[in-house]
């Protein structure tokens, strides 16, 4: 009796060695299949809008003027699931394209930053926890402009240079 059960015990352990790694190994890997009549959700960086560089007046106790020169990209949620198969010249005409979608807001974008900016102490635009303010009232404005048709997930600083 003990012959036949070492075959049936080799015999499910394969089986359930299988069954934990067509199961287990995506939830684990992190991609895990997409139930039936659900559509995938894209990952990685999403669709981004560079704003132009920029110089702008600072706050200052003193008496000299200080300035920023800034530059901005705004990212946004990433809903099309082939932006993230781009490369190369596909994902610079994207992004040349994606980019004329917001023309119209341009002026009121280019405005939030400079009011935005210039309204900033410099000695907080020198610090990590100011510059993290400063991207956070700059989301705030750009959602307020865009509306919840464009989801921004994130904005960066591309060029921060103080003086």
């Amino acid at each position: 009796m003990a012959k036949k059960k070492k075959p049936i015990m080799a015999v499910l352990a394969v089986v359930l060695l299988a069954a934990g790694y067509k199961f287990g190994y995506p939830m684990i890997a992190g991609n895990a299949a997409t139930p039936p009549g659900a559509t995938a959700t894209p990952t990685g960086p999403g669709p981004t809008f560079k704003m132009a560089e920029r110089v702008l007046n600072v706050q200052t106790a003193e008496t000299s003027p200080r300035y920023v020169k800034l530059g901005i990209a705004i990212e946004f949620e990433n809903d099309d699931p082939t932006y993230s198969t781009l490369a190369g010249e596909a994902l610079v005409k994207f992004e040349e394209e994606f980019a004329t979608e917001f023309l119209p807001y341009q002026s009121a974008l280019d405005d939030s930053v400079i009011t935005i900016v210039s309204a900033k102490d410099f000695a907080d635009l020198n610090s990590a926890v100011g510059k993290e303010k400063l991207r956070g009232e700059l989301k705030k404005a750009f959602e307020e402009i865009l509306g919840e048709e464009h989801k921004i997930k994130s904005v960066y600083f591309t060029g921060f240079v103080t003086q």
